[in-house]
């Protein structure tokens, strides 16, 4: 704002008998407030800009400036020459930069002094609202990391739970409910390292859930092979039950599909606008033709048709064709 006030005095004076059509152009149409005071604190001369920010349409020239406008006072409060010093105007609708510096003539005299405002209101209520995300996304993580601790604690005490099971049912049905627990906390483990706290890359999502079942189940990659194809960005809402049908679908297909034998789990995404296909296949020896995924006793299988219908608002198919494939399509929320 200092060069702004140096251009002023040399326009307002050195120039001005030379150029004053010039100075005139130039003063009027600046954004920043522009007064001119005598020695007495009287004005002499003010731009548009300054008569908007002082919120009047009284004659101006010739009065003191604390008459018309009170907010002077608060002004005459940082001093005879201040830079860059802030003042609420309007009962804290706006905000402004206030520069107060001498003029001086052709003879180096202190004749006035100018009074420059620089209306910073949408800047400081855009630092503002920054300043209020950036204290959200840092709650939020917060939380994304408590509930990841939280569901770890959950899995620490069902495995040691689990120690204790000699049936092996049971003991299969708590592992179960592990993998279903790890699948959640996964997720916000995911959104509590990344960049962006609402949505997630789901392809690195999946390749570290499939590795915790691969791990769960004993199985090895040179056996079964993972297929992973596409990509997409996920919200929380979206990402848990798609992150639970995976969860479910894969491990019936490590505990299923390949009796000694090699195979390849394929798991793909395709998107459409705002449509996206999942897809969760296998080239293993496939579910029976007399079972129906909708009504068998199977816990998992249950809820693959609640994750697909009731959370996600889609739909889901299998295609028995070459093996077992899911197609489960819903639009993003």
């Amino acid at each position: 704002m200092t060069n702004l006030i140096v251009a002023f005095n040399i326009l307002y004076f050195r120039l001005g008998d030379v150029i004053p059509l010039a100075r005139e152009v130039i003063i009027e149409s600046m954004s920043d407030g522009v007064i001119v005071l005598d020695m007495k604190n009287c004005i002499v001369d003010l731009n548009p800009s300054a008569r908007q920010l002082m919120g009047s349409n009284t004659e101006f020239i010739g009065k003191p400036v604390g008459e018309v406008w009170p907010e002077w006072f608060s002004v005459m409060g940082l001093g005879d020459i201040t830079e860059g010093k802030e003042i609420v105007l309007d009962e804290g609708q706006r905000i402004c930069d206030v520069s107060i510096s001498p003029l001086i003539d052709w003879r180096d005299r202190i004749v006035s002094k100018v009074v420059v405002l620089r209306d910073v209101t949408d800047r400081k209520r855009s630092e503002k609202i920054k300043q209020s995300l950036k204290e959200k996304e840092i709650l939020l993580q917060e939380i994304h990391h408590r509930v990841k601790n939280n569901i770890q604690v959950i899995c620490s005490l069902l495995n040691l739970q689990s120690r204790h099971i000699k049936d092996k049912k049971y003991a299969e049905m708590l592992k179960e409910s592990q993998d279903r627990i790890k699948s959640m906390g996964l997720i916000h483990e995911k959104l509590y390292k990344s960049e962006s706290l609402a949505q997630i890359d789901f392809s690195e999502y999946i390749k570290d859930l499939a590795q915790s079942l691969f791990r769960s189940y004993g199985a090895s990659a040179s056996n079964i092979a993972l297929k992973i194809e596409g990509n997409v960005c996920l919200g929380i809402d979206t990402a848990i039950p798609c992150g639970l049908l995976i969860n479910e679908l894969v491990s019936n297909s490590l505990k299923h599909a390949f009796p000694d034998r090699k195979g390849e789990i394929t798991i793909a995404f395709r998107s459409d606008n705002r449509c996206i296909e999942l897809i969760v296949s296998d080239n293993g020896v496939g579910i029976p033709d007399d079972i129906d995924f909708r009504t068998t006793e199977s816990l998992g299988l249950h809820l693959v048709t609640i994750l697909a219908e009731d959370q996600l608002g889609g739909e889901i198919t299998l295609n028995r064709s070459a093996g077992t494939a899911f197609h489960i399509t819903f639009e993003v929320k």
